[in-house]
């Protein structure tokens, strides 16, 4: 947020400016930084209870699943998992975190 001197009030956000948004896609090379090719999944996703963790579409050793409630609240935990089932908790929207190589990936899931 900048402000001047006759009062003056101007919010801009970062993603607005493209300069700066030009600058953070390079590295001191001045080579473009490539976009992360890893994309991690829960499926299926809806599912009723039994999920697989799938790393480029391959089934993947999570190291840890955490399950949470849209409000925070981690209801389970998983760990050197596959799979994960949560068939003992209601049918609803969770969110999940799940670490895999030490790097964690974070997203929603639909128990029915």
């Amino acid at each position: 947020t900048l402000h001047s001197s006759d009062n003056c009030i101007v919010t801009k956000r970062i993603g607005d400016d493209t300069v700066y948004m030009n600058r953070k896609s390079n590295c001191a090379t001045g080579a473009p930084i490539a976009e992360p090719s890893i994309k991690v999944v829960v499926y299926p996703n809806p599912g009723s209870g039994v999920f697989m963790c799938k790393q480029n579409n391959e089934p993947v050793l999570a190291e840890d699943v955490k399950i949470y409630t849209a409000q925070g609240t981690q209801l389970a935990s998983f760990y050197n998992m596959h799979m994960f089932n949560i068939g003992h908790l209601p049918a609803g929207m969770y969110v999940y975190s799940i670490t895999i190589n030490r790097i964690k990936y974070t997203g929603k899931l639909v128990k029915v």
